[in-house]
């Protein structure tokens, strides 16, 4: 079972990408998704397997717990490319 109390900030917010497939649990349910080879979610803080943070763009669950292994972070140049709607371009 998932802990969904304990979390620490992390000092600063941040963009990462969640490989296709990579886990995702919200206290409703899993919300892993298989749209992109990554897709850009935002987190702000963290437990010992999990980040947490919310998908850039979806249905607007926040607090969902990002496996920690099924993610690294967003260079500037990507980050850009998803702004510009080119997410498809990026690979894990």
């Amino acid at each position: 079972m998932i802990n969904f109390t304990t979390a620490m900030s992390i000092e600063k917010s941040k963009y990462m990408f969640l490989k296709q497939n990579g886990k995702a649990y919200h206290q409703l349910g899993e919300l892993t998704r298989d749209l992109f080879d990554a897709e850009l979610i935002y987190v702000h803080s963290e437990d010992d397997d999990y980040w947490i943070g919310h998908f850039a763009e979806g249905m607007g669950f926040i607090n969902v717990r990002f496996l920690k292994s099924d993610c690294r972070e967003a260079t500037d140049e990507e980050i850009n490319l998803c702004e510009n709607g080119k997410m498809r371009e990026i690979k894990y």
